[in-house]
This record gives structure tokens, C-alpha cells and sequence, in this order.
């Protein structure tokens, strides 16, 4: 009996060994973290062709297309303003994709309702070494009630796709001011970049509650010198894109993306993607900008990530979106000859 106990008590230790040593073995190879060999890995760009509607006599609303099947009802959009005549223009940015077919629709904002569903037949081509543009005229039939918004959905077919979805609400009306305010907005825009050519900025800010020295998040409420980007000016490497997220006769809200880049006392740039709102209101021939919010983040380059320090430099970046977990003990670091 003793020697049965003594087997049983023997496999009984044996066992939590074994169990033990598992634990400590996973917990090693799952904590391993090899910081030598760290790569950069550049995401592709889309392939799909990208829409843009012209209105304000600018071309804005970027679309970006869908082929997997969208329940409509929930695709909100940019609002787009129709021109008096309806007659709206579009502009395709034609990725790997050739474009075979155009049509569009026009629905209540439920989608419940069926105004129109219309094929083009007709549109220019014009093509250089880096991209093939079509543009395009939409005849929007005069079944539209005035000032009243409209689901708008253009179908794009392609030598790989049956069909592409573009969504944007568009409304007609009389009483908008969209080219001033789309103009209003550039400038300001353009003036935030320009230190030297931004005379009049400081009337639009509020008493400066904003204590925080980074330029990853600006506001009415910032300095005038965070709002001019600290005199870095900073300029545009690529074309910005807006879109009116809504508008009526006296206000507009506006989204801005763009990319600047600007070069430090050391001669080195930095590249940032920049994020701009903007709320501005039209009244008796005054402007107000009823409120501004921009975010920046900078962009981290291969070589930041290989400078051989144990630590990485963000630059600059908005501090909400930066997140750091660690493990109690803190992560383990191995290295490889």
C-alpha cells in the first residue's frame, strides 16, 4: 500500500512539473520580442477608381467605391449642392481599373423612394503618365423638391466589377452660398500654412484655454501661434481633399484632409497627415467661424525606426490617439547575432 501511494504521489508531482515547466515555456515565447529585424511594410493603395463631384466650382465629395453589397439606407455621404441647371459634373480617377459603364441613382434618404435611375452614355477621357481621368455629366431630372436632401448613388462598371457604389446626399436649392464658403475655407485653410500672409486669423480665436505645447490638436480655443503652426509653414506635398458634411443658407461644416510636410532647424522634414473640421457661418455679408479643430500626426519613416535607440520618436502627433501597453514586468527584449 505504501508503494502504491508513493506511485501515485510520484506522478502527482511529475505532473504539476510538467505543467509548470508548459506555462513558463509559453509564457517565454509569446513575450519574446525581437526588435532588431524590424521592417517597414508599405500598404498599397486602392485600385478602385475615386469620384469626385464638382459644386462651388471646385471639385470635392471624394468617394471612395464599394463592391461588396451596402444597405443603402445607412450610406450617408457628403451633401453635394446641384447646380441651377442639375446638370452635375463628375470626375473619375480611374485606378488599374478601366471604367465600362456609368449609371446613377436618386432616392429619398430612406431609400423607399425612387426618383430616377439613369444610364450615361457619354463621357471624356484624358490620360498621362501617372493617371486616366473621365469626367462625366449626371442629368439629374427636375423631379428634386427644393431644399430637400437626396440619396445619390453612382454605379461605376469595370472590366473586374458588375458594380462599384459611390454614395453622397445632394440637394437643389436657391439659397446656399456654397462657392463663397468652399472659397472661405481654402483660404483660411491656406493661410493656417503661410504665417507671412495671415493677416486676420487672430480675429476668429477665443480666449486660449488650450495649455498643451503639441501641434497635434488645434483649436479656436489654441494660440494664434499654435493656429500658424508655430511659423514652421509648413507646405502641401499633396492635394487636399473637402467635404461638405452639411450645409444650409447661412452654415456649412466642412472636412479638410491633407498631407504637409515641413523642415526642422536641423534641415530634416517631417511629413504630417492633417485633419481639419470647419463650422462657418455666412451672415449679412460677415463671416464667423462658429468653430475649427485640426489634428495632425506625423508620419513615422524607415529611418526613425532603425536608428538603433531604444526609444522612437513620435514628432508629432495627436495624443488621444496614442495608446502604450506593457506588460507588468515589462516587455522582453532578446537579440539575435
Amino acid at each position: 500500500m505504501k508503494r502504491k501511494y508513493k506511485r501515485l504521489i510520484f506522478r502527482i508531482i511529475s505532473c504539476l512539473v510538467a505543467f509548470v515547466l508548459a506555462v513558463l515555456a509559453a509564457f517565454f515565447f509569446t513575450h519574446r520580442k525581437v526588435v532588431e529585424n524590424i521592417e517597414a511594410i508599405e500598404i498599397s493603395e486602392s485600385t478602385l477608381p475615386v469620384i469626385e463631384v464638382q459644386t462651388g466650382g471646385s471639385y470635392l465629395n471624394l468617394m471612395c467605391g464599394y463592391t461588396n453589397d451596402m444597405i443603402d439606407r445607412y450610406m450617408r455621404g457628403a451633401v453635394t449642392p446641384l447646380p441651377a441647371d442639375r446638370q452635375l459634373k463628375i470626375r473619375i480617377t480611374q485606378g488599374d481599373e478601366v471604367v465600362k459603364g456609368i449609371r446613377f441613382e436618386v432616392r429619398s434618404l430612406d431609400s423607399t423612394e425612387l426618383l430616377e435611375n439613369t444610364k450615361v452614355t457619354e463621357w471624356k477621357e484624358k490620360s498621362d503618365d501617372t493617371k486616366s481621368v473621365i469626367t462625366a455629366i449626371l442629368p439629374i431630372q427636375n423631379l428634386l423638391e427644393k431644399d430637400r436632401e437626396y440619396k445619390l448613388t453612382i454605379y461605376l462598371e469595370t472590366e473586374h466589377h458588375e458594380e462599384i457604389c459611390y454614395f453622397t446626399r445632394v440637394i437643389s436649392s436657391e439659397k446656399l452660398s456654397t462657392a463663397k464658403m468652399v472659397d472661405f475655407v481654402k483660404n483660411f485653410h491656406n493661410k493656417t500654412l503661410d504665417s507671412a500672409n495671415a493677416s486676420g486669423m487672430a480675429v476668429y480665436l477665443r480666449s486660449n484655454t488650450d495649455t498643451s505645447a503639441s501641434l497635434g490638436f488645434v483649436s479656436l480655443n489654441s494660440s494664434y501661434s499654435k493656429l500658424l503652426w508655430n511659423y514652421l509653414n509648413p507646405r502641401e506635398i499633396k492635394g487636399s481633399t473637402l467635404e461638405i458634411i452639411d450645409i444650409n443658407q447661412t452654415i456649412g461644416t466642412f472636412l479638410m484632409n491633407s498631407s504637409v510636410r515641413f523642415t526642422d532647424a536641423n534641415g530634416l522634414d517631417h511629413d504630417c497627415d492633417v485633419e481639419e473640421v470647419f463650422t462657418v457661418q455666412l451672415s449679412n455679408g460677415s463671416w464667423y467661424m462658429l468653430n475649427y479643430e485640426r489634428t495632425a500626426n506625423e508620419s513615422l519613416v524607415q529611418e526613425k525606426l532603425r536608428n538603433g535607440s531604444t526609444s522612437l520618436p513620435l514628432g508629432i502627433v495627436y495624443d488621444e490617439r496614442v495608446h502604450v501597453l506593457n506588460s507588468e514586468k515589462g516587455l522582453r527584449q532578446s537579440s539575435s547575432d
